[in-house]
């Protein structure tokens, strides 16, 4: 389970510099998908050529992104569909990619509260979507109807949590 653990850190890390370099350069990069060459048209890579989904360039991007993929692996219990798992995990993956962009913005703040307040609050929240979805993997991988259940509830009720606090969307 820990290289299970391991694999998906490194993984996700490769998915990450892969897809920062093509957004914007890298870390703080300032380039945006969709100006100039390419971006999001065309199959989603540059130019057009099918790297798969486009690689969101900002916060409010990426969590609209992690709210279609816990939609995906939420509808018809498709995450605890164990007869075909290779969709389950590349939605995990890009979730687990979504989520590590939004730890690299700037945390959204609450008017009227301490900055530094509200970002220990999303840092933390952030950390707990990721043990889950690193955990979710597991199960999936493991065939654990009941913990995939389970894991798709605690991000849920972290993404309300999230938002309540933060005051986004309905």
């Amino acid at each position: 389970m820990l290289r299970m653990k391991m694999l998906s850190t490194v993984a996700l890390a490769v998915a990450l510099a892969a897809g920062m370099a093509w957004a914007g350069g890298g870390a703080g990069g300032g380039g945006a998908q969709g100006a100039g060459g390419g971006g999001q048209g065309g199959g989603g890579g540059p130019g057009g050529r099918g790297r798969g989904a486009a690689v969101p360039a900002g916060l409010g991007q990426a969590m609209q992104d992690m709210g279609r993929m816990l939609q995906a692996l939420s509808t018809n219990n498709a995450a605890a569909d164990f007869t075909n798992t290779q969709p389950t995990l590349r939605n995990i993956a890009q979730f687990e990619r979504d989520v590590a962009i939004c730890k690299m913005q700037n945390p959204p703040t609450v008017a009227g509260e301490d900055a530094a307040k509200s970002a220990a609050s999303f840092r933390s929240k952030m950390q707990i979507v990721m043990r889950t979805l690193v955990d979710l993997e597991d199960h999936v991988n493991d065939k654990k109807a009941d913990d995939v259940k389970k894991d798709l509830t605690k991000l849920t009720d972290t993404m309300k949590e999230g938002h309540t606090e933060f005051h986004v969307g309905g």
